[in-house]
């Protein structure tokens, strides 16, 4: 096992990094287990054909608020935490980084922080009912750390809540996504795409392909007229759908009337009007002042009455906004 220290998120050692293997991050999306990326967004990644995610809003604050829920953590648990900055390898190819070492025990220990909403994402404390992604990358950083025999995780909910959990080693699943990690790799090496999912790097991968058509027609094969069946299905679902939340919505606004928030006991609407605005024409003010300017001898009163004459007030709008406590 090598280790080094790890790069800054987003410098050009960190882009080289993640496109050199599978992270602990990556765990769940190259199983196909992952809500938000799958494995052709991986694929483009490594690929250089899309640029590394390095920070978002909620990410910045998750290191912003890294250090001070491990320690809070250690308090809590009566164990003593050590800032970890280094990238293991377990092989080439395969690599991770975590946050803190839980001092005499062979134990690590993640940090996340997630919205109040997503507090039902993640069940009882103590126990390792976590989210897929986070079960998938802790076993993933205990698989690169030989020795280590569990991953503890401290998640701070909107802000204010801490949970504790803890992911014991599974050598069965380690197995698995070991199988995992090395075949999507040794095919990424080799040039040999992921199959085809709904992700954008997978659209804009078969768009590279054949940029241009080369202006043959052909009768569709069986199997293929069958996903453009599929295909049609799913437009009129969509059109299903689109009509379902249009009627929704309709509901709701004829319930709430005037009404600016209404929250329930999961979830609040908002139908508050914005302010009214004032649009100004200029293209008409310029043309009947002659495009000429104030100091050209128009005074300031004969402009200003025709920036008056083409002014009107916009009425604001009542946006129809459902969304779960606390999100």
């Amino acid at each position: 096992m090598r280790r080094k220290p790890s790069p800054v998120p987003g410098s050009d050692e960190w882009i080289a990094l993640r496109r050199s293997g599978i992270g602990a991050t990556d765990a769940a999306v190259v199983a196909g287990r992952s809500r938000f990326h799958g494995p052709f967004d991986k694929y483009a990644e490594m690929m250089g054909r899309t640029a590394p995610l390095a920070e978002t809003e909620p990410m910045r604050w998750g290191i912003i608020l890294q250090g001070p829920v491990g320690r809070e953590w250690g308090v809590r648990a009566g164990k003593r935490v050590r800032a970890n900055g280094h990238t293991y390898w377990l092989e080439e190819g395969i690599y991770s980084h975590y946050d803190f070492d839980v001092v005499g025990e062979p134990a690590i220990l993640e940090v996340k922080t997630a919205s109040a909403y997503a507090q039902r994402e993640w069940g009882e404390q103590d126990t390792d009912q976590v989210p897929t992604e986070y079960l998938l990358q802790a076993q993933h950083e205990i698989m690169c750390r030989p020795g280590i025999e569990r991953c503890y995780i401290a998640v701070l909910i909107g802000g204010q809540k801490l949970h504790k959990y803890v992911v014991e080693r599974d050598d069965d699943l380690i197995g698995s996504m070991l199988t995992i990690d090395r075949k999507f790799l040794a095919d990424t090496w080799a040039g040999i795409a992921p199959p085809i999912d709904g992700s954008a790097a997978a659209t804009e991968y078969l768009r590279s392909l054949h940029p241009k058509d080369d202006g043959t027609v052909i009768e569709l094969p069986p199997d293929t007229e069958d996903f453009a069946l599929q295909y049609l299905a799913a437009k009129e679902e969509e059109k299903s759908v689109g009509a379902r939340l249009t009627f929704l919505g309709n509901t709701l606004r004829e319930r709430l009337e005037a009404t600016a928030v209404a929250t329930g006991k999961s979830v609040k609407v908002t139908y508050k009007a914005t302010k009214d605005r004032e649009q100004t024409d200029w293209p008409a003010v310029a043309r009947e002042l002659g495009l000429r300017l104030v100091g050209a001898g128009i005074s300031p009163d004969v402009v200003s009455e025709h920036i008056t004459k083409h002014t009107e007030t916009k009425p604001g709008t009542r946006p129809l906004v459902v969304s779960w406590i606390g999100e």
